[in-house]
């Protein structure tokens, strides 16, 4: 088995710009806790059980308030088709995973992402970009995703690739 760091980065068009996402979509997925679903504990700066955070990440759900610190959300956050938690990255924050992946396995990761702009009437800026997410194995990027014009709806992403290192 060979570790190799996966890191999920978010790709922003503009400088303020939410992004809210990761669950698991695809049958097969090899995030562990990709659903977030083993996470008892929402809130500004948590990141998920078994992933590792850049920054400030926050672990929110569709039911409650908005834990990125003076900021609230524009609309009622959507939950994703799995429903539960989400982690909420903004601007250059990131989450990643280690992995330990077998040379000639397949494997697949899946992932839905969303633009739920928030709003902050302490900064006085709303932030309601387009979004993208950005892949990479050992910080070299596998896969971009398309751009996220729409607001408050989740896209889904699959992507399968056989381990060659």
């Amino acid at each position: 088995m060979i570790m190799r760091k996966i890191c999920c980065i978010i790709f922003i068009c503009g400088t303020h710009s939410i992004f809210i996402g990761l669950m698991a979509q695809c049958p097969g997925n090899y995030f562990l806790n990709g659903t977030f679903d083993l996470d008892t504990i929402t809130g500004p700066m948590i990141t998920g059980v078994s992933w590792d955070g850049n920054l400030t990440p926050d672990l929110n759900n569709a039911s409650g308030e908005n834990t990125h610190v003076q900021w609230d959300w524009l609309s009622q956050p959507i939950p994703s088709s799995q429903g539960g938690n989400f982690q909420n990255l903004n601007g250059a924050e990131s989450i990643a995973q280690t992995l330990a992946l077998e040379v000639g396995s397949r494997y697949t990761l899946s992932l839905e992402y969303a633009n739920q702009p928030i709003t902050s009437d302490v900064w006085n800026r709303t932030t309601a970009d387009t979004v993208s997410l950005r892949i990479n194995f050992d910080w070299e990027e596998i896969l971009t995703t398309d751009y996220d014009t729409s607001h408050y709806t989740w896209e889904y992403v699959c992507y399968s690739f056989v381990n060659i290192f």
